[in-house]
């Protein structure tokens, strides 16, 4: 009797973390952006295009967009991200030396990898005249543990301007102007496997919003399954509202 319970106790958490599983949406290549909001309202979410990015092994017909919060989207850094931090002293923000292991999602768009940037399309011009101030507040989850550092940067042939680092700590510094009506990439980068928990503010108009985007670097398959959400300390079902555009 004793082992039926406990086979069935199992049996009752493996569901439960199979349906919290299904509840995760996983962005794994193709475009995306960190919108900025739309219309005449501030609000942070992820932007996915239709026809570009792949989602949970299937490419979107149409855009979707994730709010922190209220769904689950986790951007996956696959093992293909990895190379070694260059020399030369603008790459100190890394906080490695030359061959150390980095994880890069690069702001120029690579096959099996997210080509994730900025996206303020979708504001109205008319209420947010000036650009729109994003502020890096906070990086936490098991890859800040494990030592990594989180950086968002951009190259161009002949510089390479780094605007968030927390290899240095988090200050005023930590700042990404993305202008109304505009779109931009970056690179993306991570000195460590594991969860980044990345929360940024946005601020423009006299409005401000804030939302959190969790990066998963080399996630191992089970992660898919059971990371932060399954045996792991089973929660709540988190609500997911998407909105569809295109």
């Amino acid at each position: 009797m004793k082992r039926m319970f406990i086979a069935a106790t199992i049996a009752a958490v493996l569901a439960t973390a199979t349906s919290h599983a299904l509840a995760v949406d996983y962005y794994e290549a193709g475009h995306g952006d960190i919108g900025m909001g739309e219309g005449n309202t501030l609000m942070l979410h992820l932007h996915l295009h239709g026809g570009s990015a792949i989602v949970n092994g299937t490419t979107l017909t149409d855009d979707h967009g994730y709010i922190p919060g209220e769904e689950e989207a986790v951007i996956l850094v696959p093992t293909a991200a990895e190379t070694v931090i260059p020399s030369g002293t603008t790459w100190g923000a890394l906080e490695g030396a030359a061959g150390d292991p980095v994880w890069i999602l690069p702001q120029s768009n690579t096959p099996g990898m997210p080509f994730l940037g900025f996206g303020a399309e979708e504001l109205s011009d008319e209420t947010f005249s000036n650009a729109i101030t994003l502020s890096l507040d906070s990086v936490s989850g098991s890859g800040v543990d494990n030592g990594g550092y989180f950086s968002m940067w951009q190259s161009s042939a002949f510089d390479t301007t780094f605007y968030m680092s927390t290899a240095n700590g988090i200050d005023e510094t930590d700042v990404y102007e993305v202008q109304v009506g505009a779109h931009d990439h970056a690179n993306w980068g991570f000195t460590a496997p594991g969860e980044y928990h990345v929360t940024f503010t946005a601020t423009g108009a006299g409005q401000t919003d804030t939302g959190t985007f969790t990066f998963n670097v080399v996630p191992e398959p089970s992660s898919f399954a059971l990371a932060g959400l399954g045996l792991i300390g089973i929660v709540g079902l988190a609500v997911r509202r998407r909105f569809r555009k295109g």
